[in-house]
């Protein structure tokens, strides 16, 4: 299962960590990557495990 928007949203997390820890000056709330990339990770492998659990269940 892949979901190329959430994908997309973790990878953005993901820029604003990097741009946080460069330029602090510029992208003060760049922490908030963090959240969001933990967020969408976590719910991508939920999703996963409950699917591949559904699967074998079959």
């Amino acid at each position: 299962m892949r979901i190329k928007w959430f994908s997309m949203v973790r990878v953005t997390g993901l820029l604003l960590v990097l741009l946080y820890h460069f330029f602090q000056k510029l992208f003060p709330g760049g922490f908030l990557g963090v959240d969001v990339f933990f967020t969408f990770s976590g719910f991508l492998i939920t999703a996963l495990l409950i699917d591949e659990f559904s699967q074998s269940k079959k």
